[in-house]
């Protein structure tokens, strides 16, 4: 069941002097995050324009994840190493490419890259 949760991230205790000091932390507002979101999805809307089925990143089959997220030689490298080292399932496979995807869209990028795959890699389940 694990496998099936996109994102996994550990929050850290702040000390209670920080709390609500956010431009200390250097973190964005929700309005400024608001907005990248609202334009990660007419990113993602103008992508599955001609879909049938897919209208979300996490929605992709194999086949839309083939044609509508290509991956450089580089990037599909990584991917391909980590999958072997983590012993990733093909749906934990699959979801580190649509997630990338959706962190590439947040990053404004028509291209998922190797920072967007080594991003999506952090948020998987740390083994205990």
């Amino acid at each position: 069941i694990a496998d099936r949760i996109d994102m996994w991230i550990e929050v850290p205790l702040l000390k209670h002097s920080v709390l609500g000091a956010s431009r200390k932390l250097n973190v964005e507002s929700s309005k400024e995050m608001r907005g990248k979101v609202k334009k990660a999805r007419e990113h993602m809307h103008k992508r599955f324009a001609g879909a049938k089925r897919s209208r979300l990143n996490g929605d992709m089959s194999a086949k839309e994840i083939e044609k509508l997220v290509p991956l450089n030689e580089k990037a599909r490298e990584i991917l391909n190493t980590s999958a072997e080292k983590l012993q990733l399932s093909a749906r934990s496979y699959h979801k580190i490419i649509k997630l990338a995807r959706t962190i590439a869209d947040l990053d404004e990028s028509r291209f998922v890259d190797e920072r967007h795959l080594l991003e999506a890699l952090q948020y998987r389940q740390k083994e205990n």
